[in-house]
């Protein structure tokens, strides 16, 4: 069109690129599909479940499929041991709790390093930096139900709690993400999720408590795991983290 400036080519122009598009779609998966099926670390998520998949996960609720041993961090932190936290794992969000395990707030790893390159005292206050609403769902939701409101919503984590806001575990994009798997890994992995609830009711446990009443690790647990000579690098981290 700009070199012949002919409005009058501009219609099958299009129509051209069109049926372009969907031959190519017929004949193969776009690139951009190919290099995110190669990256298992990347999980796209559907804008909706299948019907199948609909009908298999029926019976799961969100306490069923999600991950129960959630590092979180409590109201009181000292520097050392958010250093050693962001040192020995690659979380990107970590919820806060108080002394009776009640979801208090959501912080994420990148809010932690500015937080660290920032203040020197010894003892932190995790709530004044924390997400003080964070994106929560009731243990017994349904889970199609959930995977709606996580894909509509465009979240990368949903905290599951109970009644009295106990956290009991968290769903993540690589949670929702095995439901999205194409062929029957998915369906594979839901019959997992059901196997296990079966278990778990045939042992006596109810549906709140079964199997996971989240195995939450504390910070002075994860400083305990450390040696001495880990623990003191904790001031050459620090000043590498200062440097940001």
């Amino acid at each position: 069109l700009e070199i012949t400036n002919s409005m009058k080519l501009l219609i099958p122009f299009i129509i051209t690129i069109a049926a372009s598009k969907l031959v190519a779609d017929r004949i193969s998966p776009s690139i951009n599909k190919v290099l995110l099926n190669l990256n298992p670390k990347v999980f796209m998520l559907e804008d909706s479940l299948s019907e199948d998949l609909l009908l298999v996960c029926r019976e799961l609720t969100v306490h069923d499929a999600c991950t129960s041993e959630v590092l979180v961090l409590h109201e009181i932190e000292t520097f050392g041991q958010i250093v050693n936290l962001l040192k020995k794992t690659n979380f990107s969000c970590y919820p806060v709790v108080d002394k009776k395990n009640r979801l208090m707030a959501v912080t994420t790893r990148m809010h932690l390093v500015r937080l660290l390159a920032g203040h020197h005292s010894r003892e932190i206050n995790m709530l004044d930096l924390g997400d003080t609403v964070p994106q929560v769902t009731m243990w017994n939701t349904p889970l199609p139900r959930a995977y709606q409101h996580f894909s509509g919503m465009g979240l990368n984590h949903l905290c599951v709690v109970d009644e009295e806001h106990m956290l009991l575990g968290i769903l993540t994009r690589t949670d929702f993400g095995k439901f999205c798997i194409p062929g029957r890994n998915s369906v594979e992995h839901i019959k997992t999720l059901l196997n296990r609830k079966a278990a778990a009711q045939a042992a006596g446990l109810t549906s709140e408590r079964h199997y996971n009443v989240a195995m939450h690790r504390s910070q002075h647990e994860i400083e305990q795991a450390y040696d001495d000579e880990e623990m003191g690098d904790v001031a050459e981290w620090s000043t590498e983290v200062t440097q940001i």
